[in-house]
């Protein structure tokens, strides 16, 4: 695996987060777009990964919650 600098890495998941946000809106509207406070705070690369994919089947914006915050009932 080819070593990836520091800000990189902050690159890769700020460009992550955009995606994520253009997604949340274009399924849910202006209501996906309140979880991205929560998503800002998300910064496991894998977990950034994980909410792009659900997005596209996911059912609801509380089911989306649960990739990154598995307490939530």
């Amino acid at each position: 695996m080819p070593f990836i600098t520091t800000p990189e890495r902050v690159g890769r998941r700020d460009g992550m987060r955009e995606g994520i946000s253009a997604l949340l809106e274009m399924r849910f509207g202006a209501d996906g777009l309140k979880l991205m406070p929560e998503i800002e705070e998300v910064h496991e690369e894998e977990k950034l990964v994980a909410i792009m994919q659900a997005i596209k089947t996911i059912e609801s914006s509380e089911d989306l919650r649960r990739i990154w915050s598995p307490q939530t009932s």
